[in-house]
């Protein structure tokens, strides 16, 4: 007997704002799809980002960035205005970031270069 999984990407356009999604039957998607995004957005375009399973990368764009991530790593480099994190049970490589940052992070390690200024709220890590 064969099962089929179904999985899906849907991507989701209203007033101004575009949502893409992934979802997956299983319910531990992360050990059977894996979905990878390349996105190139221009620089003056605001970004709510959430994640639950896996990595993020946000290089030379971005304005306003809004960032959930969970379980999983981030890597945010040469973002030309601020950026507001959550991060739970991960890693995050932050570097050449022109505006203010803000960082909640549990369970993380973090490694900052080059940042213009920082508030940060840590529990159970490292800042390097």
């Amino acid at each position: 007997m064969i099962f089929e999984k179904k999985s899906a990407i849907k991507a989701e356009f209203h007033e101004k704002e575009l949502k893409i999604s992934g979802e997956s039957p299983s319910t531990f998607p992360y050990r059977h799809v894996r979905i990878h995004l390349r996105l190139l957005v221009p620089e003056n375009v605001e970004m709510v980002v959430t994640n639950h399973e896996g990595d993020v990368v946000i290089r030379n764009t971005g304005k306003d960035i809004q960032l959930r991530q969970e379980n999983g790593n981030l890597v945010l480099e040469n973002v030309p205005s601020g950026l507001q994190i959550e991060l739970k049970n991960g890693n995050a490589n932050i570097k050449n970031i022109a505006g203010h940052v803000e960082l909640v992070a549990s369970r993380a390690n973090v490694f900052l270069e080059n940042v213009h200024s920082l508030r940060l709220h840590g529990k159970h890590g490292i800042i390097h």
